[in-house]
């Protein structure tokens, strides 16, 4: 390792030691030639390592004495981190950024009340895991407050540990890493650090079968992504209602992003219907099956009136405007209002919430609204 690559290291470990807190404000490091021998490396090394902290007003170095961890100046208020993918995700279509447009919603609102302040970091300039820009979260330390949206963020768990921040993270209940469906193993979930604000997502599915087979459903069919693999959320979810309900058939279409956008999804659930004659249907539709009036409805669907339709989970934004099916959904803005609450409580505490989806019956099918003569004079 060249002494470079050496000061570098030294660089980075003994500020993570600062910024986390395990060097206090206003220690003593420990003397030159202790660090050097530590660490493995020459005492210029070390100095080139000290100097770049002092650089960065994170030491003093007083003659005479020795090297200090300089006080950090105290934030007029506290401050709120949210994490982005990338800069122009809020302008973007589709579900995932809907999602972080009414929880920062949520985040600004309880902000206000509470007198602290939020600052955003788009981790990546490319939308990207391979391309993370760890410069924007350098000033991150013991003191921080970070908000984690989803786990695409796992790449930042290790940095964010290390870094001892207070991490309220609100994620699917089967969070993944690099196998897409493999479990976090329990020795690597942050969840004993962190407050873990965990969705069950694979109970909407079963939840809304539960709805339909109340309705007088029984062939229910879903049509999702991720349908096609055993331990996918959808899959996991819609098998447990059916057994839940002792239904035999299992009707399934995967929504594969490869597909063409819409009209698509309407054609292929008429040429699907005519076929299977299913009476109620779990849809969980892509950004890209958003109809050209922006509303889903039977008619608009290419299904009859017969057929009872639930909207479940990922649906595009424009799918929560008045006159739409009913839909299991999360209440994205209370979850955003929940991290800050829960971030700025004294003291913090970790530990995991399991929140289940709710149901909106809405007002444009008449047999999902229990006062029938209510939904006639709304349509």
């Amino acid at each position: 390792m060249s002494e470079q690559m050496k000061k570098d290291y030294l660089y980075q470990e003994l500020k993570n030691g600062i910024v986390s807190g395990t060097y206090a404000a206003n220690a003593k490091l420990p003397k030159e030639f202790e660090l050097a021998e530590q660490y493995g490396v020459a005492r210029g090394t070390l100095r080139m390592a000290l100097q770049q902290l002092e650089n960065e007003q994170l030491i003093e170095r007083v003659k005479g004495q020795g090297t200090y961890v300089r006080k950090k100046a105290p934030e007029s208020r506290a401050v709120i981190t949210y994490l982005l993918p990338c800069p122009d995700y809020m302008t973007k279509n589709g579900s995932f950024a809907f999602r972080h447009r009414m929880a920062m919603e949520g985040v600004m609102k309880r902000c206000q009340e509470l007198n602290c302040r939020m600052e955003t970091i788009a981790v990546s300039p490319t939308n990207s895991l391979n391309d993370i820009d760890w410069r924007q979260l350098e000033h991150l330390d013991s003191e921080s407050r970070v908000i984690i949206s989803a786990g695409w963020f796992f790449p930042l768990f290790d940095f964010l540990k290390k870094r001892r921040c207070k991490v309220f993270c609100g994620c699917n209940h089967n969070i993944r890493l690099s196998d897409p469906f493999e479990p976090i193993p329990p020795e690597r979930h942050p969840s004993r650090d962190w407050f873990w604000h965990t969705d069950d997502a694979a109970y909407s599915y079963e939840l809304a079968v539960g709805k339909l087979w109340g309705k007088g459903c029984r062939s229910i069919a879903v049509a999702s992504n991720w349908l096609d693999q055993p331990k996918g959320i959808p899959l996991q979810g819609y098998r447990d209602g059916l057994r839940a309900y002792g239904l035999k058939r299992d009707l399934r279409w995967e929504l594969t992003p490869k597909l063409p956008p819409w009209p698509y999804l309407k054609e292929g659930l008429v040429k699907w219907y005519k076929k299977e004659k299913f009476d109620g249907l779990l849809l969980c539709p892509r950004p890209e099956d958003v109809p050209y009036g922006e509303v889903y409805s039977n008619e608009i669907l290419g299904l009859p009136e017969t057929v009872k339709i639930i909207l479940v989970n990922c649906v595009p934004e424009l799918s929560f405007k008045y006159g739409n099916l009913p839909m299991v959904y999360f209440d994205w803005f209370d979850h955003g209002y929940q991290a800050v609450t829960e971030l700025m409580a004294k003291p913090f505490i970790p530990r995991e919430k399991i929140i289940k989806p709710l149901f909106s019956q809405r007002n444009s099918m008449m047999h999902f609204v229990e006062n029938e003569q209510f939904a006639i004079e709304m349509s």
